[in-house]
């Protein structure tokens, strides 16, 4: 074993590769083969998008494991732990776990340099081998087509939604990032698509390869009725499905009917109580968290964290917060450096009294706060702090009574949040 602790593995493999993100699949695949690690379960749903994976991977697990099915699920990135990147029956995988796959990894992989993400992949899948699960849930972390998620074929793949984000390696273009996310598409097997309207790129892949493709809107769809919503689809077979007098998901409702959609497709059975009860249960730290707290005035406020990091999780964002009833907010925001500010601060703009702005000291990759207010004073109304924390801190002292404060712009930021919090 090179490393028998998992933070010195982590710290080596940022090393080992040229570039943090070198997409391909090339050498992933070769390691992958030699390590003959084959499907990683009889199922497998592969979530991309542009935002509502983590959710949408969530609502998958969640209604599975409500039903007893064994369930392996991997997502990126992590928010305060590497552990969370890979759970086996809600348990996410030990430090011990880790270094054990890394070890078979480094022994399979001879002299091919792997990046950081592709070793967590292949982690991901050797660990997933070692038990006898029903299904798994691969997030794809970039793109699709070329993401070391995609070297698993899978047996529904679900595009959430399309947006413009990572436009050094994805373009502006709607329809291009929409062909990349297809890429996960195979000939004969399911897909879901929640984008509306439905990219004609994504439409043009599922006919050149036979995919049998349900559009949001078109094949399925989410009808809401009060505090309660009805779920119309369509199963594998054709027939039609419905759920009825459904809970409102904690979740975003569009993430919610995709994934029934997916589960419509699969060989699950579903059962009416155990489906609600997942529906009201399944939720994401840092996707619209929603968390009571007191001021030092001791009075009640609420705290929103949520990682939305491109304009289109803003403008999703933006309706989620419509939906709860009107009281003053402030909000708290560190973002990137490629990431487009304005953008991510217009559709939020008139619902936030002051923008608390900050950075992430130590991460090359944040905006520093300097820059941001550039981009923001003409804007809206800011305040500067070095740091997340005193950020928040200060939004919580200015509080009263009822008020309501937004933290976004990064999962560093809603983890530096969550820290300052004790969460």
């Amino acid at each position: 074993m090179r490393f028998n602790c998992l933070q010195d593995w982590l710290h080596w493999q940022e090393s080992l590769h040229s570039q943090e993100i070198d997409l391909g699949l090339e050498r992933i695949q070769v390691v992958w083969q030699r390590l003959a690690l084959g499907k990683p379960a009889p199922w497998v749903f592969t979530v991309a998008g542009t935002n509502g994976k983590g959710s949408t991977v969530a609502l998958l697990n969640g209604i599975l494991q409500h039903h007893g099915y064994k369930v392996g699920v991997y997502t990126s990135p992590h928010l305060r732990r590497y552990n969370e990147r890979v759970v086996i029956n809600q348990q996410p995988a030990s430090d011990q776990d880790f270094c054990r796959a890394f070890t078979a990894i480094d022994q399979a992989r001879g002299d091919i340099p792997l990046t950081y993400f592709e070793f967590g992949t292949l982690a991901a899948l050797w660990l997933f081998a070692q038990q006898p699960l029903d299904a798994v849930v691969l997030e794809v972390g970039l793109g699709g087509r070329l993401d070391a998620v995609n070297i698993i074929d899978a047996d529904v793949a679900i595009i959430t939604s399309i947006g413009v984000d990572h436009e050094a390696w994805l373009g502006s273009d709607p329809e291009g990032i929409a062909a990349e996310k297809a890429g996960i598409l195979r000939a004969e097997q399911w897909a879901v698509c929640g984008e509306v309207p439905h990219p004609q790129s994504i439409v043009a892949k599922a006919k050149d390869l036979g995919t049998h493709l349900f559009c949001r809107e078109q094949e399925y769809r989410a009808v809401k009725q009060g505090d309660e919503w009805t779920f119309t689809g369509l199963g594998s077979t054709g027939l039609p499905v419905t759920w009825s007098s459904l809970p409102l998901p904690k979740l975003a409702m569009v993430n919610a009917v995709n994934t029934l959609q997916a589960l419509a497709l699969s060989p699950f059975t579903l059962e009416y109580d155990l489906l609600c009860a997942a529906l009201k249960a399944t939720t994401v730290a840092g996707r619209f968290q929603r968390i009571p707290w007191r001021n030092p005035q001791g009075e009640m406020i609420e705290l929103i964290l949520d990682v939305a990091h491109n304009p289109h999780a803003a403008e999703n964002l933006s309706r989620q917060l419509q939906q709860l009833p009107p009281a003053k907010m402030q909000a708290v925001l560190a973002i990137m450096m490629d990431k487009d500010s304005l953008g991510v601060v217009k559709p939020l703009a008139a619902m936030v009294d002051t923008w608390w702005i900050s950075t992430i000291p130590g991460l090359s990759r944040a905006k520093p706060c300097s820059v941001l207010a550039d981009e923001m004073q003409a804007h809206c109304r800011i305040e500067q702090k070095t740091i997340v924390a005193d950020a928040l801190m200060s939004a919580i002292e200015t509080s009263a009574a009822g008020d309501r404060i937004l933290v976004m712009g990064s999962f560093y930021t809603v983890a530096a949040a969550m820290d300052a919090l004790a969460l």
